[in-house]
């Protein structure tokens, strides 16, 4: 059971009482780990790719190197070099949806938090920006700054949906290599034993005990009763 089904099931489900072990709470945080870790790795992946790229700037139609160039491709602020820049700009774009970039005294600042106010005739503004443990405590026109924001609503469900496609891919080959390596057999039944009064209870035993720890021995013998 997923862990979200497990959650629904939770507050929807018919059950009044649900019981559950620790060793399947642990799978479960186990795998959304997992899954956090793919989602920050790919996340991080994308936007080193694209710290390496050169942003270019021009100028009437001709490319030029001036100031736009070097906040870009060399040192955007006093605590970053643009590589740093970059990787942070995507990966909070990535991330959360969203980025807002400021300019503060000729420095670009990837801001930590911040709240939009919306419009629908008059330009936004955003408020409540921080960088850090720094408030600037004043509102930014969406003219004053660089406002980013995918399309999609949510990049990390596309991230976590691409992650469980491949991992069922891998599962399938993993799936297929156990039953073509798993021990099969047919268990030959007289008519007779059928009608003894304990043969449920054996054939339960059987089945379910003994076999079992027959097929995981090393060296193993199995007795059988009369009609097996």
């Amino acid at each position: 059971m997923k862990f979200l089904d497990w959650i629904k099931d939770f507050f929807t489900g018919d059950k009044s009482t649900v019981y559950l072990n620790e060793k399947a709470v642990e799978a479960q945080e186990i795998q959304l780990a997992i899954e956090a870790f793919a989602i920050l790795s790919a996340i991080n992946f994308i936007a080193s790719a694209v710290s390496k790229c050169e942003f270019k700037t021009y100028i009437n139609n001709k490319e030029v190197k001036g100031d736009e160039y070097y906040l870009w491709n060399i040192e955007p602020n006093k605590n970053q070099n643009s590589s740093q820049f970059i990787q942070e700009f995507i990966s909070k774009l990535l991330y959360d949806n969203e980025c807002l970039v400021i300019e503060i005294n000729g420095q670009l600042i990837v801001a930590d938090s911040f709240y939009q106010n919306e419009y629908a005739t008059l330009e936004n503004f955003f408020t409540n920006v921080t960088k850090g443990t720094m408030n600037f405590n004043r509102s930014f026109k969406m003219s004053e700054v660089m406002y980013f924001k995918l399309e999609n609503e949510d990049s990390r469900a596309l991230l976590s949906n691409l992650l469980k496609g491949y991992n069922n891919l891998l599962n399938m080959p993993i799936d297929k290599y156990k039953r073509s390596g798993g021990r099969k057999g047919i268990l030959d039944i007289e008519a007779t034993a059928s009608g003894n009064p304990k043969f449920q209870e054996r054939f339960d035993d059987l089945m379910n005990n003994r076999f079992k720890k027959y097929f995981e021995a090393e060296n193993a013998v199995l007795p059988l009763h009369r009609g097996f």
